[in-house]
C-alpha cells in the first residue's frame, strides 16, 4: 500500500489579518497557532506579506491557483460576494501567476513569516 504525497500549498497572507481581532483572544491565539503549526509542515509554504509594502497585486482580490501535472493546464478559483469562480482562460490565469510570483518576492521568507505569525500569537495570550 503506497500513500500519495500530500499537495504542495503556498499560502500568501496579508499581515494585518494576524492584528484584526475576530471573535476574542481566545479565537485569535487558536487560529495564529494553527497557522504556526501549517509552517512546520514541508508541503505547506506559508509567506506573510508586510503591511508596509504599499501597493501591491494583492489589492486586486483574492484568487488560488490550481496546477495539475500535465498536459492539464494551471485553473484559477476566486471568490468574493459577486459568487465562486474557476478561471481556466490561459491569458488570464497566466496573469494570476505573474501576480503570484510578485507577491512571492515581496512577502517574508518562511521563517520569517514563521516569526511574525509567532509574534502575533503572543500578543493574544
Amino acid at each position: 500500500r503506497t500513500t500519495a504525497a500530500p499537495p504542495q500549498r503556498h499560502v500568501i497572507l496579508d499581515e494585518t489579518i494576524l492584528q484584526r481581532l475576530i471573535g476574542d483572544l481566545i479565537v485569535m491565539h487558536d487560529q495564529t497557532r494553527k497557522l504556526l503549526h501549517a509552517t512546520e509542515k514541508p508541503n505547506i509554504t506559508i509567506q506573510i506579506l508586510p503591511r508596509d509594502v504599499g501597493g501591491s497585486p494583492g489589492l486586486e482580490g483574492p484568487f488560488s491557483i490550481l496546477t495539475l501535472p500535465d498536459p492539464i493546464p494551471d485553473i484559477g478559483y476566486t471568490e468574493g460576494a459577486a459568487g465562486t469562480f474557476y478561471v481556466e482562460d490561459r491569458d488570464r490565469v497566466r496573469d494570476w501567476v505573474l501576480r503570484f510570483g510578485i507577491l512571492t518576492q515581496r512577502a517574508w521568507s518562511r521563517e520569517k513569516s514563521a516569526e511574525v505569525i509567532a509574534e502575533a500569537m503572543k500578543n493574544y495570550e
